[in-house]
């Protein structure tokens, strides 16, 4: 039986980031996604049971990415994701 991954992503200065793609990818090669809502929170479902790298697109996180075990017919929630400033190029020495 499908099992699933929620959580939330937070954009900077805190408050749910509105529609950010969250992936969910498995080492077998199957894939799942899913939009945030208004308040950040996300469902990924119809996933099969395995091990997943979930993770945010676009833009700086923190984690970057979380790792994932699915149990059959499992629901897995508060994989969450903090959106991070961009780095700063530093300037080079000249």
């Amino acid at each position: 039986m499908p099992g699933s991954i929620s959580g939330q992503v937070t954009k900077i200065g805190g408050g749910g980031k509105n529609n950010a793609t969250v992936v969910a990818n498995s080492a077998s090669g199957s894939t799942g996604r899913a939009k945030t809502n208004s308040q950040g929170n996300y469902v990924i479902t119809n996933l099969s049971a395995g091990s997943y790298t979930v993770s945010v697109l676009n833009d700086f996180y923190n984690p970057p990415t979380v790792p994932v075990n699915l149990s059959s017919n499992q629901n897995v929630m508060n994989i969450n994701f903090a959106q991070q400033a961009k780095p700063r190029d530093r300037p080079q020495p000249e």
